[in-house]
Protein backbone atom coordinates (compact mmCIF):
# COMPACT_ATOMS: atom_id res chain seq x y z
CA UNK A 1 0.00 0.00 0.00
CA UNK A 2 1.63 2.89 -1.35
CA UNK A 3 2.43 6.14 1.27
CA UNK A 4 0.57 9.67 -0.25
CA UNK A 5 -1.50 12.56 1.13
CA UNK A 6 -3.92 12.59 3.22
CA UNK A 7 -7.12 14.76 1.98
CA UNK A 8 -9.11 16.44 4.99
CA UNK A 9 -11.89 18.44 5.48
CA UNK A 10 -13.10 20.27 8.35
CA UNK A 11 -16.54 20.44 10.57
CA UNK A 12 -18.22 21.41 13.70
CA UNK A 13 -18.12 19.51 16.75
CA UNK A 14 -20.55 17.67 18.70
CA UNK A 15 -19.82 19.61 21.91
CA UNK A 16 -19.54 23.17 20.95
CA UNK A 17 -19.93 25.01 17.75
CA UNK A 18 -16.90 27.13 18.73
CA UNK A 19 -14.22 23.55 18.12
CA UNK A 20 -13.47 21.75 15.15
CA UNK A 21 -13.61 18.19 14.06
CA UNK A 22 -12.20 16.74 10.48
CA UNK A 23 -12.88 14.12 8.24
CA UNK A 24 -9.75 12.79 6.42
CA UNK A 25 -9.02 10.94 3.48
CA UNK A 26 -7.98 7.36 4.85
CA UNK A 27 -4.33 6.32 3.42
CA UNK A 28 -3.70 3.92 0.64
CA UNK A 29 -6.49 1.71 -0.84
CA UNK A 30 -8.47 2.24 2.00
CA UNK A 31 -9.45 5.98 1.30
CA UNK A 32 -11.15 5.13 -2.16
CA UNK A 33 -12.84 2.02 -4.08
CA UNK A 34 -12.79 2.52 -7.31
CA UNK A 35 -14.47 0.18 -10.46
CA UNK A 36 -12.98 -2.81 -11.53
CA UNK A 37 -10.95 -2.44 -14.84
CA UNK A 38 -11.49 1.58 -14.63
CA UNK A 39 -8.19 4.31 -16.02
CA UNK A 40 -5.62 4.50 -13.62
CA UNK A 41 -3.36 7.05 -12.97
CA UNK A 42 -0.76 5.01 -14.80
CA UNK A 43 -2.82 5.37 -18.38
CA UNK A 44 -2.25 9.10 -18.12
CA UNK A 45 0.66 11.17 -18.87
CA UNK A 46 1.90 11.89 -15.37
CA UNK A 47 1.15 15.75 -15.82
CA UNK A 48 -2.55 15.14 -16.29
CA UNK A 49 -4.04 13.31 -13.21
CA UNK A 50 -2.92 13.13 -9.36
CA UNK A 51 -1.97 9.73 -8.54
CA UNK A 52 -4.80 7.38 -7.84
CA UNK A 53 -4.43 4.05 -5.59
CA UNK A 54 -7.66 2.53 -4.43
CA UNK A 55 -9.05 -1.26 -3.74
CA UNK A 56 -11.29 -2.15 -6.49
CA UNK A 57 -14.89 -3.68 -6.94
CA UNK A 58 -17.54 -3.91 -9.50
CA UNK A 59 -20.69 -2.12 -9.89
CA UNK A 60 -19.04 1.24 -9.59
CA UNK A 61 -19.13 2.81 -13.33
CA UNK A 62 -20.53 5.85 -13.37
CA UNK A 63 -20.70 6.38 -9.53
CA UNK A 64 -23.71 8.30 -9.06
CA UNK A 65 -24.96 8.51 -5.47
CA UNK A 66 -24.14 7.42 -2.28
CA UNK A 67 -26.05 6.52 0.83
CA UNK A 68 -25.85 5.05 4.34
CA UNK A 69 -27.98 2.12 5.79
CA UNK A 70 -30.25 3.44 8.71
CA UNK A 71 -28.02 0.86 10.98
CA UNK A 72 -25.42 2.35 9.58
CA UNK A 73 -23.58 -1.04 8.87
CA UNK A 74 -23.41 -1.00 4.44
CA UNK A 75 -23.29 1.66 2.24
CA UNK A 76 -25.06 1.46 -0.84
CA UNK A 77 -23.73 3.06 -4.49
CA UNK A 78 -25.60 3.89 -6.95
CA UNK A 79 -24.25 3.94 -10.20
CA UNK A 80 -25.90 5.02 -13.77
CA UNK A 81 -24.79 4.42 -17.20
CA UNK A 82 -26.95 4.10 -20.76
CA UNK A 83 -27.48 1.25 -23.09
CA UNK A 84 -23.48 -0.24 -23.47
CA UNK A 85 -22.10 2.18 -20.66
CA UNK A 86 -21.93 1.98 -17.09
CA UNK A 87 -23.12 -0.22 -14.40
CA UNK A 88 -26.64 0.57 -14.35
CA UNK A 89 -27.61 -0.65 -10.83
CA UNK A 90 -26.23 -0.82 -7.33
CA UNK A 91 -23.22 -1.60 -5.34
CA UNK A 92 -23.35 -2.39 -1.69
CA UNK A 93 -20.55 -2.24 0.76
CA UNK A 94 -20.25 -3.68 4.19
CA UNK A 95 -18.55 -0.48 6.23
CA UNK A 96 -16.29 -0.95 9.62
CA UNK A 97 -17.78 0.32 12.15
CA UNK A 98 -14.55 1.60 13.82
CA UNK A 99 -12.68 2.79 10.57
CA UNK A 100 -15.62 3.41 8.05
CA UNK A 101 -13.69 1.05 5.92
CA UNK A 102 -15.38 -0.16 3.09
CA UNK A 103 -15.40 -3.99 1.75
CA UNK A 104 -17.36 -4.95 -1.27
CA UNK A 105 -20.17 -7.49 -0.56
CA UNK A 106 -22.47 -7.69 -3.49
CA UNK A 107 -23.56 -5.74 -6.56
CA UNK A 108 -27.28 -6.09 -8.73
CA UNK A 109 -27.17 -4.27 -12.01
CA UNK A 110 -29.64 -4.09 -15.36
CA UNK A 111 -27.37 -6.67 -17.22
CA UNK A 112 -26.14 -8.69 -14.20
CA UNK A 113 -22.48 -7.61 -15.04
CA UNK A 114 -20.08 -5.50 -12.85
CA UNK A 115 -20.47 -2.47 -16.08
CA UNK A 116 -17.81 -3.33 -18.32
CA UNK A 117 -18.69 -5.33 -21.39
CA UNK A 118 -18.87 -8.85 -21.19
CA UNK A 119 -18.94 -9.09 -17.36
CA UNK A 120 -22.69 -10.76 -16.90
CA UNK A 121 -22.82 -12.84 -14.32
CA UNK A 122 -20.43 -10.93 -11.95
CA UNK A 123 -23.12 -9.06 -10.33
CA UNK A 124 -27.11 -10.07 -9.80
CA UNK A 125 -29.24 -8.92 -12.04
CA UNK A 126 -32.86 -6.74 -12.06
CA UNK A 127 -34.80 -4.54 -14.01
CA UNK A 128 -35.54 -1.34 -14.56
CA UNK A 129 -32.35 -0.05 -13.88
CA UNK A 130 -30.77 1.58 -16.95
CA UNK A 131 -29.37 5.20 -15.86
CA UNK A 132 -30.39 4.47 -12.04
CA UNK A 133 -30.10 7.39 -10.43
CA UNK A 134 -31.00 7.68 -6.20
CA UNK A 135 -31.56 4.97 -3.52
CA UNK A 136 -33.74 5.89 -0.21
CA UNK A 137 -34.27 3.55 2.68
CA UNK A 138 -37.46 2.36 4.22
CA UNK A 139 -37.50 3.98 8.15
CA UNK A 140 -36.24 0.06 9.36
CA UNK A 141 -33.84 -0.38 6.86
CA UNK A 142 -35.80 -3.33 5.54
CA UNK A 143 -36.42 -2.39 1.91
CA UNK A 144 -34.50 -0.10 -0.69
CA UNK A 145 -36.29 2.09 -3.47
CA UNK A 146 -34.37 2.92 -6.71
CA UNK A 147 -35.05 5.51 -8.99
CA UNK A 148 -33.92 5.02 -13.12
CA UNK A 149 -34.27 7.75 -15.49
CA UNK A 150 -33.63 5.55 -18.39
CA UNK A 151 -35.82 2.58 -17.46
CA UNK A 152 -38.15 5.66 -16.19
CA UNK A 153 -38.97 3.45 -13.47
CA UNK A 154 -39.44 3.21 -9.46
CA UNK A 155 -37.50 -0.54 -8.45
CA UNK A 156 -37.91 -1.82 -4.66
CA UNK A 157 -36.02 -4.77 -3.61
CA UNK A 158 -35.92 -6.34 0.08
CA UNK A 159 -32.41 -5.94 1.80
CA UNK A 160 -30.87 -8.90 4.49
CA UNK A 161 -29.94 -6.68 7.45
CA UNK A 162 -26.98 -8.98 7.90
CA UNK A 163 -24.97 -9.17 4.42
CA UNK A 164 -26.88 -5.67 2.72
CA UNK A 165 -27.59 -8.06 -0.07
CA UNK A 166 -30.25 -6.78 -1.93
CA UNK A 167 -33.28 -8.98 -3.93
CA UNK A 168 -35.32 -7.06 -6.04
CA UNK A 169 -39.60 -7.00 -4.84
CA UNK A 170 -41.00 -5.13 -7.95
CA UNK A 171 -41.10 -2.56 -10.26
CA UNK A 172 -43.20 0.44 -11.84
CA UNK A 173 -42.54 1.96 -14.99
CA UNK A 174 -43.69 5.26 -16.92
CA UNK A 175 -43.69 3.11 -20.07
CA UNK A 176 -44.00 -0.74 -20.84
CA UNK A 177 -43.70 -3.30 -23.48
CA UNK A 178 -45.68 -6.60 -24.07
CA UNK A 179 -44.30 -9.29 -21.53
CA UNK A 180 -42.80 -6.42 -19.08
CA UNK A 181 -42.54 -7.66 -15.70
CA UNK A 182 -42.91 -4.47 -14.28
CA UNK A 183 -45.92 -2.54 -13.65
CA UNK A 184 -47.45 0.53 -15.59
CA UNK A 185 -47.22 3.83 -14.20
CA UNK A 186 -47.38 7.76 -14.91
CA UNK A 187 -45.51 10.64 -14.93
CA UNK A 188 -42.11 8.82 -13.80
CA UNK A 189 -40.28 9.80 -17.49
CA UNK A 190 -36.62 10.53 -16.34
CA UNK A 191 -37.56 9.17 -12.91
CA UNK A 192 -33.95 11.17 -11.10
CA UNK A 193 -35.14 11.80 -7.09
CA UNK A 194 -36.88 9.54 -4.26
CA UNK A 195 -37.56 10.09 -0.93
CA UNK A 196 -39.32 8.21 1.89
CA UNK A 197 -41.63 9.27 4.27
CA UNK A 198 -40.52 9.25 8.00
CA UNK A 199 -43.62 7.44 8.76
CA UNK A 200 -42.69 4.57 6.11
CA UNK A 201 -46.14 5.52 4.62
CA UNK A 202 -45.60 7.02 1.68
CA UNK A 203 -42.61 6.88 -1.33
CA UNK A 204 -42.20 10.24 -3.58
CA UNK A 205 -40.20 10.45 -6.93
CA UNK A 206 -39.10 13.15 -9.14
CA UNK A 207 -39.47 12.23 -12.72
CA UNK A 208 -37.13 15.10 -14.57
CA UNK A 209 -38.67 14.74 -18.07
CA UNK A 210 -42.25 14.38 -16.62
CA UNK A 211 -41.77 17.85 -15.05
CA UNK A 212 -43.31 15.89 -11.76
CA UNK A 213 -43.30 14.65 -8.03
CA UNK A 214 -45.33 10.84 -7.95
CA UNK A 215 -46.99 9.78 -4.86
CA UNK A 216 -47.25 6.24 -3.69
CA UNK A 217 -48.68 4.01 -1.11
CA UNK A 218 -46.07 1.90 0.49
CA UNK A 219 -47.54 -1.42 2.11
CA UNK A 220 -44.90 -2.04 5.48
CA UNK A 221 -44.96 -5.60 5.14
CA UNK A 222 -43.54 -6.21 1.90
CA UNK A 223 -42.26 -2.76 0.99
CA UNK A 224 -44.86 -2.87 -2.49
CA UNK A 225 -45.78 0.36 -3.98
CA UNK A 226 -49.43 1.49 -5.12
CA UNK A 227 -49.26 5.10 -7.34
CA UNK A 228 -51.65 7.46 -6.18
CA UNK A 229 -51.03 10.35 -8.06
CA UNK A 230 -48.75 13.40 -8.98
CA UNK A 231 -48.14 17.23 -9.09
CA UNK A 232 -46.38 18.28 -12.68
CA UNK A 233 -45.21 21.83 -14.27
CA UNK A 234 -48.40 21.22 -16.71
CA UNK A 235 -50.70 18.93 -15.16
CA UNK A 236 -50.02 16.37 -17.39
CA UNK A 237 -53.38 16.68 -19.40
CA UNK A 238 -55.60 15.89 -16.54
CA UNK A 239 -53.55 13.09 -14.76
CA UNK A 240 -51.50 14.81 -12.13
CA UNK A 241 -52.62 18.49 -10.30
CA UNK A 242 -51.27 21.45 -11.77
CA UNK A 243 -47.82 22.67 -9.72
CA UNK A 244 -45.94 25.67 -10.63
CA UNK A 245 -41.32 25.29 -11.89
CA UNK A 246 -41.26 21.73 -11.29
CA UNK A 247 -39.62 21.47 -14.96
CA UNK A 248 -36.50 19.12 -14.74
CA UNK A 249 -37.54 17.95 -11.29
CA UNK A 250 -34.28 16.04 -9.86
CA UNK A 251 -33.99 15.58 -6.04
CA UNK A 252 -36.61 15.08 -3.37
CA UNK A 253 -35.98 15.97 -0.23
CA UNK A 254 -38.40 14.62 2.94
CA UNK A 255 -38.36 17.55 5.61
CA UNK A 256 -37.87 14.94 9.27
CA UNK A 257 -41.30 16.09 10.48
CA UNK A 258 -43.12 14.54 7.40
CA UNK A 259 -44.77 17.59 6.98
CA UNK A 260 -43.02 18.80 3.46
CA UNK A 261 -41.53 17.60 0.70
CA UNK A 262 -39.39 19.85 -1.16
CA UNK A 263 -37.95 19.33 -4.88
CA UNK A 264 -35.29 20.98 -6.62
CA UNK A 265 -34.34 21.50 -10.24
CA UNK A 266 -31.15 22.72 -12.40
CA UNK A 267 -33.44 23.20 -15.22
CA UNK A 268 -35.98 25.67 -14.13
CA UNK A 269 -33.18 27.10 -11.25
CA UNK A 270 -36.07 26.34 -8.78
CA UNK A 271 -36.79 25.19 -4.85
CA UNK A 272 -40.49 23.96 -4.90
CA UNK A 273 -42.44 22.99 -1.36
CA UNK A 274 -45.33 20.57 -1.49
CA UNK A 275 -47.57 20.66 1.79
CA UNK A 276 -48.15 16.87 2.53
CA UNK A 277 -51.06 15.35 3.88
CA UNK A 278 -49.55 12.65 6.77
CA UNK A 279 -52.82 10.30 6.18
CA UNK A 280 -53.10 9.99 2.25
CA UNK A 281 -50.17 11.21 1.40
CA UNK A 282 -51.55 13.95 -1.56
CA UNK A 283 -49.14 16.93 -1.76
CA UNK A 284 -50.50 20.65 -2.16
CA UNK A 285 -48.33 23.12 -3.85
CA UNK A 286 -47.13 25.56 -0.98
CA UNK A 287 -43.70 27.59 -1.65
CA UNK A 288 -41.76 28.22 -4.72
CA UNK A 289 -38.09 29.70 -4.84
CA UNK A 290 -37.13 30.73 -8.88
CA UNK A 291 -33.69 32.18 -9.74
CA UNK A 292 -35.30 34.32 -12.12
CA UNK A 293 -39.36 34.77 -10.88
CA UNK A 294 -41.55 37.10 -13.21
CA UNK A 295 -43.14 39.74 -11.65
CA UNK A 296 -46.60 38.84 -10.09
CA UNK A 297 -46.17 35.46 -10.66
CA UNK A 298 -46.66 33.00 -7.51
CA UNK A 299 -42.99 32.36 -7.10
CA UNK A 300 -40.62 34.73 -5.21
CA UNK A 301 -36.59 35.58 -7.09
CA UNK A 302 -33.57 33.98 -5.46
CA UNK A 303 -30.77 34.81 -7.66
CA UNK A 304 -28.02 32.08 -6.48
CA UNK A 305 -30.56 29.08 -7.15
CA UNK A 306 -29.99 29.26 -10.76
CA UNK A 307 -28.62 25.52 -11.87
CA UNK A 308 -30.04 24.02 -8.57
CA UNK A 309 -28.35 20.71 -8.80
CA UNK A 310 -29.10 19.36 -5.25
CA UNK A 311 -30.22 20.03 -2.01
CA UNK A 312 -30.58 18.65 1.85
CA UNK A 313 -32.13 19.77 4.60
CA UNK A 314 -30.85 19.80 8.37
CA UNK A 315 -31.33 17.74 10.71
CA UNK A 316 -33.71 19.96 12.67
CA UNK A 317 -35.62 20.80 9.69
CA UNK A 318 -34.79 24.81 10.38
CA UNK A 319 -32.76 24.79 6.99
CA UNK A 320 -32.12 23.51 3.29
CA UNK A 321 -29.22 23.97 1.57
CA UNK A 322 -28.79 24.23 -2.35
CA UNK A 323 -26.05 23.00 -4.54
CA UNK A 324 -26.00 25.92 -7.62
CA UNK A 325 -23.66 24.06 -10.32
CA UNK A 326 -24.11 26.89 -13.03
CA UNK A 327 -22.80 29.58 -10.81
CA UNK A 328 -20.91 28.03 -7.96
CA UNK A 329 -23.46 28.60 -5.50
CA UNK A 330 -23.87 27.12 -2.14
CA UNK A 331 -27.48 28.87 -0.78
CA UNK A 332 -29.25 29.00 2.46
CA UNK A 333 -33.00 28.96 2.60
CA UNK A 334 -35.08 28.90 6.10
CA UNK A 335 -37.89 27.34 6.23
CA UNK A 336 -41.01 27.45 8.79
CA UNK A 337 -41.84 24.13 10.52
CA UNK A 338 -45.23 25.75 10.76
CA UNK A 339 -46.01 26.62 7.33
CA UNK A 340 -43.53 24.48 5.00
CA UNK A 341 -42.65 28.37 3.40
CA UNK A 342 -38.92 29.04 2.28
CA UNK A 343 -37.11 32.57 2.82
CA UNK A 344 -33.61 33.06 1.36
CA UNK A 345 -31.06 33.34 4.21
CA UNK A 346 -27.61 33.63 2.54
CA UNK A 347 -25.44 32.08 -0.24
CA UNK A 348 -21.62 31.76 -0.64
CA UNK A 349 -20.08 31.66 -3.82
CA UNK A 350 -16.86 30.74 -5.93
CA UNK A 351 -14.69 34.02 -6.04
CA UNK A 352 -11.35 33.86 -7.69
CA UNK A 353 -8.01 33.09 -5.44
CA UNK A 354 -5.39 35.92 -4.61
CA UNK A 355 -1.87 35.33 -5.78
CA UNK A 356 -1.29 34.51 -2.05
CA UNK A 357 -3.99 31.78 -2.27
CA UNK A 358 -2.90 29.88 -5.04
CA UNK A 359 0.05 26.91 -4.71
CA UNK A 360 1.77 28.17 -8.38
CA UNK A 361 1.32 31.84 -9.23
CA UNK A 362 1.96 31.24 -12.61
CA UNK A 363 0.22 28.05 -13.30
CA UNK A 364 -3.09 28.83 -11.12
CA UNK A 365 -3.29 33.03 -10.60
CA UNK A 366 -4.83 35.34 -13.30
CA UNK A 367 -4.45 38.87 -12.28
CA UNK A 368 -7.93 39.51 -15.32
CA UNK A 369 -10.04 37.07 -13.73
CA UNK A 370 -12.65 38.70 -11.56
CA UNK A 371 -15.37 36.45 -10.70
CA UNK A 372 -18.57 38.89 -10.24
CA UNK A 373 -20.85 37.32 -7.48
CA UNK A 374 -24.62 37.57 -7.16
CA UNK A 375 -26.49 40.10 -4.82
CA UNK A 376 -25.64 38.89 -1.29
CA UNK A 377 -23.84 36.25 -1.68
CA UNK A 378 -19.89 35.80 0.31
CA UNK A 379 -16.95 34.43 -1.42
CA UNK A 380 -16.29 30.25 -0.77
CA UNK A 381 -12.82 29.09 -1.57
CA UNK A 382 -13.02 26.05 -3.89
CA UNK A 383 -16.55 26.02 -4.68
CA UNK A 384 -16.30 24.90 -7.72
CA UNK A 385 -19.50 23.36 -10.14
CA UNK A 386 -21.42 22.35 -6.42
CA UNK A 387 -23.77 19.32 -7.41
CA UNK A 388 -24.66 17.68 -3.89
CA UNK A 389 -24.81 19.01 -0.63
CA UNK A 390 -24.86 17.19 2.86
CA UNK A 391 -25.64 18.47 6.48
CA UNK A 392 -23.50 16.19 9.13
CA UNK A 393 -25.85 14.06 11.58
CA UNK A 394 -25.12 16.73 14.37
CA UNK A 395 -25.92 19.53 12.34
CA UNK A 396 -23.20 21.33 12.89
CA UNK A 397 -21.40 20.96 9.15
CA UNK A 398 -22.25 21.20 5.92
CA UNK A 399 -20.37 19.77 3.20
CA UNK A 400 -20.47 20.16 -0.84
CA UNK A 401 -18.91 18.25 -3.59
CA UNK A 402 -18.23 19.13 -7.63
CA UNK A 403 -16.14 19.84 -10.11
CA UNK A 404 -12.66 19.20 -8.46
CA UNK A 405 -13.47 19.40 -4.71
CA UNK A 406 -14.88 19.06 -1.81
CA UNK A 407 -15.95 21.83 0.89
CA UNK A 408 -16.54 22.12 4.59
CA UNK A 409 -18.55 24.76 6.25
CA UNK A 410 -19.39 25.31 10.11
CA UNK A 411 -23.12 25.84 10.48
CA UNK A 412 -25.05 28.31 13.07
CA UNK A 413 -27.20 26.09 14.46
CA UNK A 414 -29.51 28.78 15.64
CA UNK A 415 -29.21 31.18 11.94
CA UNK A 416 -28.28 28.26 10.15
CA UNK A 417 -25.47 30.69 8.60
CA UNK A 418 -22.47 28.69 6.84
CA UNK A 419 -18.88 29.84 7.51
CA UNK A 420 -16.21 28.29 5.17
CA UNK A 421 -13.69 25.93 7.79
CA UNK A 422 -11.94 23.56 4.86
CA UNK A 423 -11.29 22.24 1.25
CA UNK A 424 -9.99 19.07 -0.29
CA UNK A 425 -8.93 19.39 -4.22
CA UNK A 426 -8.04 16.73 -6.64
CA UNK A 427 -5.81 19.02 -8.58
CA UNK A 428 -4.33 20.82 -5.60
CA UNK A 429 -4.70 24.54 -6.19
CA UNK A 430 -5.30 26.31 -3.00
CA UNK A 431 -2.56 26.47 -0.22
CA UNK A 432 -5.25 25.86 2.16
CA UNK A 433 -6.80 22.85 0.74
CA UNK A 434 -6.01 19.50 1.14
CA UNK A 435 -4.90 17.05 -1.73
CA UNK A 436 -7.83 14.22 -1.88
CA UNK A 437 -8.21 11.23 -4.72
CA UNK A 438 -10.82 10.69 -6.37
CA UNK A 439 -13.23 13.15 -5.50
CA UNK A 440 -13.70 14.90 -8.82
CA UNK A 441 -16.69 15.00 -11.71
CA UNK A 442 -19.90 15.86 -10.31
CA UNK A 443 -20.44 13.37 -7.25
CA UNK A 444 -22.41 12.78 -4.50
CA UNK A 445 -21.88 13.09 -0.36
CA UNK A 446 -23.33 11.22 2.60
CA UNK A 447 -22.36 11.48 6.01
CA UNK A 448 -22.71 8.27 8.17
CA UNK A 449 -25.17 8.59 11.17
CA UNK A 450 -22.32 7.99 13.96
CA UNK A 451 -20.43 11.03 12.97
CA UNK A 452 -17.43 9.18 11.94
CA UNK A 453 -17.27 8.99 8.20
CA UNK A 454 -18.09 11.11 4.68
CA UNK A 455 -18.35 9.14 1.30
CA UNK A 456 -17.94 10.71 -1.92
CA UNK A 457 -18.59 9.49 -5.19
CA UNK A 458 -17.14 10.58 -8.58
CA UNK A 459 -18.44 9.58 -11.84
CA UNK A 460 -15.82 10.59 -13.75
CA UNK A 461 -13.36 7.68 -11.83
CA UNK A 462 -16.26 5.45 -10.81
CA UNK A 463 -15.28 5.28 -7.36
CA UNK A 464 -16.43 6.05 -3.99
CA UNK A 465 -14.17 8.00 -0.98
CA UNK A 466 -13.75 7.28 2.34
CA UNK A 467 -13.34 9.99 4.93
CA UNK A 468 -13.18 9.54 8.74
CA UNK A 469 -13.05 11.92 11.45
CA UNK A 470 -9.62 13.12 12.86
CA UNK A 471 -8.16 16.50 14.73
CA UNK A 472 -9.09 19.95 13.74
CA UNK A 473 -7.23 23.54 13.85
CA UNK A 474 -10.06 25.55 15.72
CA UNK A 475 -8.52 28.76 14.99
CA UNK A 476 -9.46 30.75 12.12
CA UNK A 477 -7.59 33.86 13.36
CA UNK A 478 -4.02 34.34 15.52
CA UNK A 479 -2.06 37.03 17.30
CA UNK A 480 1.78 37.25 15.95
CA UNK A 481 4.18 37.82 19.15
CA UNK A 482 7.74 37.48 19.34
CA UNK A 483 7.98 35.30 16.54
CA UNK A 484 4.71 32.58 17.43
CA UNK A 485 1.43 32.39 17.48
CA UNK A 486 -1.58 30.41 19.62
CA UNK A 487 -3.89 28.13 17.84
CA UNK A 488 -6.61 25.78 18.86
CA UNK A 489 -7.07 22.10 18.21
CA UNK A 490 -9.64 20.24 18.88
CA UNK A 491 -10.11 16.02 18.86
CA UNK A 492 -13.52 14.32 18.34
CA UNK A 493 -15.12 12.32 20.28
CA UNK A 494 -15.76 9.42 18.35
CA UNK A 495 -11.76 9.11 17.96
CA UNK A 496 -12.21 7.17 21.31
CA UNK A 497 -8.03 7.26 22.16
CA UNK A 498 -7.56 10.85 21.42
CA UNK A 499 -5.37 12.75 18.98
CA UNK A 500 -1.56 13.31 18.48
CA UNK A 501 0.83 14.30 16.26
CA UNK A 502 2.24 17.15 15.22
CA UNK A 503 1.30 20.52 14.07
CA UNK A 504 3.52 23.89 12.24
CA UNK A 505 2.68 26.59 10.37
CA UNK A 506 3.77 26.25 6.37
CA UNK A 507 7.62 26.85 6.43
CA UNK A 508 8.01 26.38 10.09
CA UNK A 509 9.55 24.14 12.19
CA UNK A 510 6.26 21.60 13.66
CA UNK A 511 5.47 21.15 17.71
CA UNK A 512 4.20 17.95 19.30
CA UNK A 513 0.45 17.58 20.55
CA UNK A 514 -1.59 15.53 22.08
CA UNK A 515 -5.45 16.02 22.55
CA UNK A 516 -7.82 14.04 24.47
CA UNK A 517 -11.14 12.55 22.95
CA UNK A 518 -13.71 14.70 22.85
CA UNK A 519 -11.48 17.59 24.06
CA UNK A 520 -9.29 20.73 22.70
CA UNK A 521 -6.37 22.47 23.67
CA UNK A 522 -3.55 25.36 21.92
CA UNK A 523 -0.18 25.43 21.13
CA UNK A 524 2.35 27.68 20.48
CA UNK A 525 3.70 27.57 17.04
CA UNK A 526 6.58 29.52 15.85
CA UNK A 527 6.24 31.96 12.65
CA UNK A 528 9.17 33.30 10.62
CA UNK A 529 9.68 36.95 10.34
CA UNK A 530 8.50 36.78 6.75
CA UNK A 531 5.77 34.83 7.54
CA UNK A 532 4.48 37.10 10.32
CA UNK A 533 4.62 40.18 7.98
CA UNK A 534 1.38 38.31 5.85
CA UNK A 535 -1.94 38.93 6.13
CA UNK A 536 -2.61 34.91 6.96
CA UNK A 537 -0.66 31.75 7.56
CA UNK A 538 -1.25 27.98 6.70
CA UNK A 539 -1.64 25.85 9.76
CA UNK A 540 -0.78 22.58 8.72
CA UNK A 541 -1.59 19.34 11.48
CA UNK A 542 -0.37 16.00 11.43
CA UNK A 543 -1.47 12.78 13.00
CA UNK A 544 0.15 9.95 13.16
CA UNK A 545 1.24 9.68 9.54
CA UNK A 546 -2.80 9.46 8.76
CA UNK A 547 -3.45 12.97 8.32
CA UNK A 548 -2.43 16.41 6.89
CA UNK A 549 -4.84 19.04 7.75
CA UNK A 550 -4.76 22.72 6.42
CA UNK A 551 -6.82 25.75 7.97
CA UNK A 552 -5.86 28.92 6.33
CA UNK A 553 -5.12 31.29 9.85
CA UNK A 554 -5.65 35.37 9.67
CA UNK A 555 -2.96 37.08 11.18
CA UNK A 556 -3.50 39.73 13.59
Amino acid sequence: MRSILLAVVAFATLTSPAFGQSFAQLAGDSGCVMQTGAVTEDEFEEDEAPPITCSRAGGLMDARSVVVSPDQRHVYVVASGGAVTGSNGVAVFARDAASGVLSARACVTATGGDGRVGSDGLCGRADALRDARALAFSPDGRFVYVVAAGSNAVSWFSRDVETGVLTQVGCIKHTFGFGERCASGYALDGAAGVAVSPDGKHVYVAGERSGAVVTFARDAGTGALTELGCVSDTGSDGQCADGVALAGAQSVLMASDGEDVYVTSALSGSVVGLRRDATTGALTPRACLLADAPVGGPCTSVPSLVGARGGTLSPDGRNLYVAGYEENTLTTLTRDPATGALAAAGCLQYGSPTREEVVDPEEFYDEDEDTERLPGCVRAAALSQPTAVTVAADGRTVFAVGGYSLTAFTRDVATGALTQFGCAETYLTLKACSASRAVEGGGALAASGDGRNLYVTSATWSSVAVFSASVAIASSRARVSRGAIRVRLSCPRVAARGCSGSVRVAGARAARFRVASGASRAVTLRVSRAASRRRAAIVVAQVGGRSDVRRRVALR
